[in-house]
């Protein structure tokens, strides 16, 4: 076991030194004829310029009839100013939003949940009535809470149809039992 440890840490440090090693090699081979043989040929003494290809600007004149006229240089920079950021993701100027009309919701009445039970639905010579929460009910009955009334009774489909007084709504109600 301690001869593989050593072997793995002897493999560790030639995988890092190799390429090290390798690098300054390449290092001295280019740097071989570079800078060094230039500054030796060269006057030390002597500043060269960092870049010599850049026209100096032409000295203005004065007139004192004309005001001066303003450079590409003043005119974009007063342009750069004037103007809001660029396009950038981070940043976004708001936008005044026109005035839209405002929509005002009338609240809708609150429906009572309506718990009855249809017992019977029977035909009688002067209309059809049901039998709800035991008590008899024609068409156009309320309620004993006085918040629905009986909209339609349909004996062939055992159903009866009931209409909260203050919202419209409808709710259908089946008969429970059998035939």
């Amino acid at each position: 076991m301690t001869g593989f440890l050593a072997n793995r840490h002897v493999l560790t440090l030639t995988a890092f030194l190799i390429p090290v090693l390798l690098v300054k090699g390449v290092a001295v081979v280019l740097d071989a004829g570079g800078p060094r043989t230039a500054a030796a040929t060269r006057d030390a003494t002597t500043p060269t310029p960092a870049i010599s290809s850049i026209p100096l600007p032409a000295a203005r004149t004065k007139h004192t009839d004309q005001p001066n006229a303003p450079t590409e240089l003043e005119l974009y920079l007063t342009a750069l100013r004037e103007q809001s950021f660029g396009s950038t993701p981070l940043y976004y100027e708001p936008r005044a939003k026109p005035s839209e009309p405002v929509i005002v919701v009338e609240p809708t009445p609150k429906v009572p949940t309506l718990r009855v039970e249809v017992r019977a639905i029977m035909s009688a010579r002067n209309g059809t009535i049901a039998l709800i929460d035991g008590q008899p009910y024609a068409v156009g009955d309320r309620l004993s809470n006085d918040e629905w009334t009986i909209a339609a009774i349909y004996a062939d489909e055992r159903l009866v149809e009931f209409r909260h007084v203050e919202s419209g709504e409808i709710v259908v109600g089946h008969v429970i039992g059998p035939r």
